[in-house]
């Protein structure tokens, strides 16, 4: 091996061994992991808990309404089956149902209050938004 590519190599082991890189959060939102250990809700009047194993990459609630945008493998099926399995646990009746492949329109009812329920999934990329608004 001549000198000039031993110069070479080790010219090039030490420039690699001196980079850094930095990375920046993006400015406008925080992402939390959600998990059924962490209870993280995506509605806290309603006590709704996020999709085990999501990011939620977007929250806004206020007393009525709240819209999440969160992130998750799982299938549309599989995550609207976590959200009605909680609704129907708190005593909630779903009276409307419209489901195409990309998203889920439901109604609920519970002791004079209406919850319009509206999840979408953004093609195959795994990005979900929840929107909820509740009638009392």
């Amino acid at each position: 091996m001549g000198i000039f590519r031993v110069v070479v190599l080790f010219g090039t082991a030490v420039l690699l061994t001196s980079c850094a890189v930095t990375v920046q959060p993006r400015v406008g939102f925080e992402a939390h992991a959600v998990g059924v250990s962490d209870g993280r809700h995506v509605n806290e009047r309603l006590g709704l808990v996020g999709y085990p194993g999501s990011t939620v990459i977007r929250q806004e609630q206020d007393r009525s309404s709240s819209k999440t945008t969160f992130e998750s493998r799982a299938s549309l099926d599989a995550v609207y089956a976590h959200f009605h399995g909680q609704l129907g646990n708190q005593g909630w009746r779903r009276f409307e149902l419209d489901s195409k492949p990309n998203h889920v329109n439901a109604e609920y009812r519970r002791s004079g209050e209406e919850l319009e329920f509206e999840l979408k999934r953004e093609g195959q990329s795994g990005r979900y938004r929840l929107e909820l608004e509740l009638d009392d």
